[in-house]
């Protein structure tokens, strides 16, 4: 599981009442802690914008604006996450009905932040002699995306998400990372949300993957394309904070000489799936002072079978010595192995905090037994002040694993004839 980008750089803070905008604030490093200063108020919405700054600068913010005229300003227009040397993602978050008290120094406490793009892996599950993957791109990726997202398309009630970009956005934009090793991309391609169903022009495609690499011992590179199609074939939106990942199950022959004739046929010769988790804003990343720990889920499934395994991706930089793992009443202990730090053991579930590199990177969990009902325990995950409670549950079949069968040969673009 790759590392998601979650570096924290600029914070900064602006001040709403009753949706209507007051004033913006930067904070600033100081003493282990971000700090700023906040005129005395009672019930202020804080919407924390982290590594937007350049993009707050340039917007026409004025007291009184209504929030919803503010979100339309607040535009990213940067969609190449490949370049060397770009790591930091836009993030938002909100604490809401705060009280401000004149010449009282407040600490706030851990703020939720949520990611404004969207992450795609392509991992190759066929050995280097079958297909060795060479670069992974993407075609018709969104021009632009707003920041902060729309309340309303977070409806945690009936699980429903959609995607918005900025009015006049389209999707020509593409990009490319060849940095591959062992048949894996080293590093995520984001994207901003595409929310475009049926029908397109040529300007306003839909988003989807291409992967060129060789066909068994053939020196010519050949392309690929990979949709966003659900286990329905029903294309997918592309939607802020969620991870998609392409893990392609079969190879059975060549595909497109050329790269751009591949971006707009159907696919061919391939089969894959994709595992997409999507994280809340309550499951996505916490800071508290200068400390940050981010999960990529708090819902953990494993297989009915016993040894059935599952990973959550997970970064921080709190030090170990203050991070601890609680499964239902047992302790976790130092590993002895290298690259395991902690471990802990029920008669249900194994969870391992596992480094990658030097650094911890996921959590493993593993099942011990054989599914039946009520298989399922809680596992308190604590870093410094921040504490995340993750329920792992053993499923009797598993979400995280079908796979998108057959020939893809959906294709809803117009040709450019």
């Amino acid at each position: 599981m790759m590392e998601v980008d979650s570096k924290l750089e600029e914070i900064d803070i602006l001040v709403c009442k009753n949706g209507k905008f007051e004033y913006y604030r930067p904070t600033w490093f100081s003493g282990g802690k971000y700090r700023t200063t906040l005129k005395a108020r009672q019930g202020v919405d804080l919407h924390f914008i982290a590594n937007s700054r350049s993009v707050l600068e340039n917007a026409n913010l004025t007291e009184g604006m209504d929030w919803d005229d503010i979100r339309r300003q607040l535009i990213d227009m940067y969609t190449d996450r490949s370049t060397g040397g770009i790591t930091t993602l836009p993030m938002w978050g909100i604490k809401e009905s705060v009280d401000i008290e004149d010449g009282v120094t407040r600490d706030l406490g851990t703020v939720w932040l949520l990611r404004s793009v969207a992450a795609v892996e392509v991992e190759i599950g066929v050995n280097e002699s079958i297909f060795k993957l060479a670069e992974v791109s993407l075609y018709y990726a969104p021009s632009a995306g707003i920041i902060v997202p729309l309340a309303a398309n977070y409806n945690t009630q009936n699980d429903t998400y959609l995607a918005e970009m900025p009015q006049g956005a389209t999707c020509t934009e593409n990009y490319s990372i060849t940095d591959i090793t062992q048949n894996k991309m080293t590093s995520a391609l984001y994207l901003y949300e595409n929310k475009y169903t049926g029908i397109l022009t040529t300007n306003d495609r839909r988003s989807r993957v291409l992967i060129g690499g060789y066909y068994k011992s053939s020196s010519k590179k050949t392309w690929y394309p990979l949709d966003f199609v659900d286990d329905n074939d029903d294309f997918m939106q592309i939607v802020r904070n969620h991870k998609y990942q392409f893990e392609v199950t079969s190879v059975a022959g060549e595909g497109y000489d050329d790269k751009e004739e591949a971006a707009k046929a159907p696919g061919v010769n391939i089969d894959y799936g994709i595992y997409e988790w999507r994280s809340e804003k309550d499951e996505e990343i916490a800071i508290h002072g200068p400390c940050y720990l981010s999960i990529n889920r708090k819902r953990v499934e494993v297989g009915p079978a016993a040894g059935a395994m599952a990973k959550v991706s997970l970064t921080t930089n709190v030090p170990e010595d203050l991070i601890s793992l609680l499964l239902e009443d047992k302790k976790a202990t130092v590993s002895n192995e290298t690259d395991i730090f902690l471990e802990v053991e029920s008669d249900l579930f194994r969870v391992e905090l596992v480094r990658e590199e030097g650094k911890i990177s996921f959590l493993s969990v593993t099942a011990l037994q054989k599914w039946k009902d009520g298989n399922e325990e809680k596992l308190i995950l604590t870093a410094g002040q921040i504490q995340f409670e993750i329920l792992i549950v053993q499923t009797e079949g598993t979400d995280n694993s079908w796979l998108v069968g057959g020939e893809i040969t959906i294709d809803d673009r117009e040709s450019d004839d």
